[in-house]
């Protein structure tokens, strides 16, 4: 797939996010179908549609989505700080933990994988851990 082809591929998503936003789920959701049958394993896409998943409640659905993320940008640390708070937000601890640990490796700096590691020893009532990152 082209560069240009992905890019049609995020505005579509986009719009597809302003249509949920908006209330009009139904045209959002044939948006969604449509562009996620077409994907196939462009990060910046799934990353995209990882999103709009998150807009609709769809936690699991999103996680999905960022594991290709993560599966195609393995030592991205932003995009494994996106896959860890989805975890942690699907209840998902051991995975959360272990994705959000690996981020930190790789950039210890981004504040989202900081607060993603005390959330997720709070939810191990590891209090003193959790002081570590928050």
């Amino acid at each position: 797939m082209s560069a240009a082809d992905a890019k049609k591929l995020i505005s579509e998503i986009q719009q597809a996010a302003q249509l949920l936003r908006s209330g009009k789920r139904s045209d959002a959701l044939l948006i969604y179908h449509d562009v996620s049958q077409r994907a196939g394993e462009i990060a910046p896409v799934q990353l995209q549609l990882g999103h709009l998943c998150e807009e609709f409640g769809d936690i699991d659905q999103a996680v999905s989505h960022y594991e290709i993320v993560v599966t195609t940008e393995p030592d991205n640390a932003s995009h494994l700080a996106t896959l860890g708070i989805a975890y942690l937000n699907a209840q998902y601890l051991d995975k959360a933990g272990e994705t959000l640990e690996r981020a930190f490796e790789i950039d210890d700096g981004i504040a989202e994988v900081q607060h993603g590691l005390g959330v997720y020893h709070i939810h191990r009532s590891d209090y003193r851990s959790a002081l570590e990152y928050l």
